[in-house]
C-alpha cells in the first residue's frame, strides 16, 4: 500500500459509551491494514481525549451532525477534508449516507458501509448486511460487517485505553494521602438508568460512617448539587474523608481520576463503560439493561429477587423494560457492602 494513503473511519454517533464500544471494531481495521486510522466523530463523543494515547489512532477528527439543508455544508466540509487527508480506504460503521456521498466527492477508491438503503450505491463492495440487523446492538452490527469484509477480529476483552505515565504519576501523587479512591458515576443519558439521588447520597453517608479516610470523586449533575452541599458539610465534622464534585473538571482529568481510583460505581453509561476499558474494576447498577458479555472486567449490580428477566444478555432495551425499571430495588446498603468487600 502507498504509504502517503490513509485510512478512515466514520462513526458519528453522539454517546461516549457507543464510541467505546467499537473500538475493538476500529482497532481491527488498523491491524487489517497495518496502519494507524483517522477517525471522524462527534465532538460529544470525547475521542481526541479519550484515545489520545492509543496507538492505532492517527488523527480524531470532529464533525457535527447536522440537519436540514445543513447536510449539504457538512457533507462538502468532510469532502474536502477526504481529499486533504489523501484517504485511499474509508469505513462508515453506521447506517447514514452522508459520508459515502463526501467519499464519493473527494475522489476515494475504496468505500465500504452498512449498505442500508441508498448507502449501496455509493459503496465499493458488493455485499451488505442485512435488513435485520439494525435492531442489534451496535457492536454486533460491528462484528457482522468486519465478517462481510473478511476482516480478523480483535477480542473486545483484549483492547484497553491507555493514559498518559505522567499525568497518571500526578494525579496518583496528589491524592496519596487518602487510604482508598472511590469514583461515584451518578449520570446516565437515560432516566430508566438513573439510580436515584437519594439511594447516592445514602451511600455515601454510609461510606462516611466507615471513619476511614477515603476520597469521594463524584461525577454528577446539578441536580445533586444541594444534597452534595449538605454532605461536605458532615465531612467538615467528621475531618477524615473529602468528597470531590467533578462538574467544573476537564474529560481528561476526569480520565485519570478513574484510573486511579480503586473502585467505580455507577449507573450503566458511558463513564462506567470507560471505566471497565482504563481497567478500574467497576461496578454497574442494572434495573431495566443488562450488561452484554463482552467485555469481562465489569461486575453487575442486579436488584434483589427482582430482575431475573433482565439478566438475559439481550442487545438492544426493549420498552417494557424502559417502563419497568427496577433500579428503585438496588438498595443503597447492598452496593455500600459490595464496595466494603472490595475494597480489602
Amino acid at each position: 500500500m502507498n504509504i502517503n494513503k490513509n485510512i478512515g473511519i466514520n462513526f458519528r454517533h453522539a454517546a461516549i459509551g457507543e464510541m467505546l464500544w467499537m473500538l475493538p471494531i476500529i482497532k481491527s481495521i488498523s491491524e487489517h491494514h497495518k496502519k494507524k486510522i483517522i477517525l471522524f466523530t462527534r465532538q460529544e463523543t470525547k475521542a481526541k481525549v479519550t484515545l489520545e494515547n492509543e496507538n492505532y489512532i492517527k488523527e480524531v477528527i470532529y464533525l457535527p451532525f447536522r440537519k436540514g439543508i445543513y447536510q449539504f455544508k457538512e457533507i462538502f466540509s468532510q469532502a474536502s477534508i477526504l481529499k486533504r487527508k489523501n484517504i485511499n480506504y474509508f469505513y462508515v460503521l453506521e447506517e447514514i449516507v452522508r459520508p459515502c456521498i463526501a467519499a464519493r466527492l473527494a475522489g476515494v477508491k475504496n468505500i465500504f458501509g452498512y449498505g442500508k438503503k441508498k448507502q449501496q450505491k455509493y459503496l465499493t463492495q458488493t455485499k451488505y448486511l442485512n435488513e435485520n440487523i439494525y435492531n442489534k446492538h451496535e457492536y454486533i452490527r460491528g462484528l457482522k460487517f468486519l465478517k462481510l469484509l473478511k476482516i480478523k477480529h480483535t477480542n473486545i476483552k483484549k483492547v484497553n485505553i491507555s493514559v498518559n505515565s505522567n499525568k497518571l504519576k500526578n494525579t496518583k501523587k496528589k491524592y496519596s494521602q487518602f487510604k482508598k479512591r472511590i469514583f461515584l458515576g451518578l449520570q446516565a443519558s437515560e432516566e430508566f438508568r438513573t439510580w436515584s439521588i437519594d439511594y447516592f447520597v445514602d451511600l455515601i453517608n454510609l461510606l462516611l460512617k466507615d471513619n476511614q479516610k477515603y476520597i469521594i470523586f463524584l461525577l454528577c449533575n446539578k441536580s445533586f448539587f444541594d444534597q452534595l452541599n449538605k454532605l461536605r458539610l458532615e465531612i467538615k465534622k467528621n475531618k477524615i474523608s473529602k468528597i470531590l464534585s467533578l462538574e467544573k473538571y476537564s474529560f481528561d482529568k476526569i480520565k485519570h481520576l478513574i484510573k486511579i481510583s480503586d473502585i467505580y460505581v455507577g449507573c450503566d453509561s458511558g463513564p462506567a463503560m470507560l471505566s471497565d476499558y482504563l481497567g478500574t474494576k467497576t461496578f454497574v447498577l442494572y434495573g431495566a439493561t443488562a450488561p452484554l458479555p463482552y467485555r469481562n472486567k465489569i461486575f453487575p449490580i442486579y436488584a434483589k429477587d427482582k430482575s431475573k428477566r433482565y439478566k438475559k444478555k439481550e442487545f438492544i432495551v426493549q420498552n417494557h423494560q424502559k417502563k419497568n425499571s427496577y433500579m428503585k430495588y438496588i438498595y443503597p446498603l447492598k452496593v455500600y457492602n459490595i464496595i466494603k468487600k472490595n475494597l480489602y
